[in-house]
């Protein structure tokens, strides 16, 4: 989505889907449980261990205030139904979306679905922006960029009521307040990066998988393997990466995981999907950011200087 419109819908949708992350991250299970005020929209977990969501009759405000489940649940839900019945066949219903029924695999569905809806908006092009053929939920007869505007809308509204659900949370559950889980890693400095040492020799298989799953931290960045003078580096990153260049090495990241954002001094900014890569030259300006939790293969010279900057202005 290159044109005017499409890129200004899609700048919108980045600063949505930020806020969004940064509420989602840290986020556990007993908070998504817990329930602001005896009234309130909440999940119930069925005799087959499914969790459905309530649905209201109205909107108004005696309602009371939503769960963290059920706004969760509410993510998924409209993001689903927009996918399925604009990009897709246009069978699901409401009923038949569940609550995953704990944070992670919740958070893990809708990294999944901003994924999909992503792929949606690189292919759509002006004219399918301004054409009502794709407009078929929430609304019918309208520019399908009406749709796009409401889905950055409606992101924006829950995730701030996620995150104010999770303030009150932290000061009224058991009337202590909670720090909130930081979405800032913890960055080595620039020699304890270039002296990572080589974790696997030659003819050792390894599990990239495993690898990364056994990453807890918001980021961790550790050298696998050593080829000829240079190596390969498995990044996991949620956040932002300081700004930095390598003055005597190049940069090529492969995306296995996510959605990772290179911003460039220049005003730039390169995102990749799964499988797809980019080399950053050498003395380049750079920051990288984890859209979610994202999972990247780097290769660079091995012990490469990193000298961290801050751009012109």
């Amino acid at each position: 989505m290159a044109t005017d419109m499409g890129s200004l819908l899609t700048r919108q949708f980045d600063v949505a889907w930020k806020l969004c992350t940064y509420h989602l991250s840290g986020l556990t299970t007993e908070e998504c449980l817990w329930r602001p005020a005896a009234a309130g929209l909440h999940v119930q977990r069925r005799s087959d261990g499914m969790w459905i969501a309530e649905w209201p009759e109205h909107e108004g405000y005696d309602l009371g205030p939503p769960s963290i489940a059920w706004l969760t649940w509410h993510v998924g839900f409209w993001w689903s139904m927009v996918l399925d019945h604009c990009a897709g066949e246009g069978k699901l219903s409401r009923e038949t979306i569940l609550w995953p029924g704990e944070a992670e695999r919740t958070c893990a569905w809708i990294f999944e679905l901003e994924q999909r809806w992503r792929k949606v908006l690189d292919d759509v092009t002006d004219d399918d922006l301004r054409s009502s053929a794709r407009t078929r939920w929430p609304f019918q007869s309208r520019p399908f960029g009406d749709v796009v505007a409401w889905v950055n809308t409606e992101l924006t509204k829950n995730a701030a009521e996620i995150g104010y659900a999770r303030f009150l949370y932290a000061v009224r559950a058991g009337g202590v307040a909670r720090p909130r889980p930081s979405v800032t890693p913890s960055i080595p400095s620039a020699e304890a990066y270039a002296s990572e040492p080589v974790r696997f020799p030659p003819l050792v298989v390894v599990d990239l998988a495993s690898e990364a799953a056994a990453v807890t931290d918001p980021y961790r960045n550790q050298v696998l393997s050593q080829v000829n003078s240079s190596c390969l580096r498995l990044g996991v990153l949620t956040g932002d990466y300081p700004w930095h260049q390598h003055p005597r090495s190049d940069e090529l990241f492969l995306v296995m995981d996510g959605r990772l954002e290179i911003a460039l001094a220049d005003g730039r900014t390169l995102r990749l999907r799964p499988w797809q890569c980019v080399v950053v030259p050498a003395g380049t300006v750079h920051r990288t950011r984890g859209v979610g939790r994202t999972i990247n293969l780097c290769f660079e010279a091995l012990a490469a200087e990193t000298v961290f900057v801050e751009p012109a202005t």
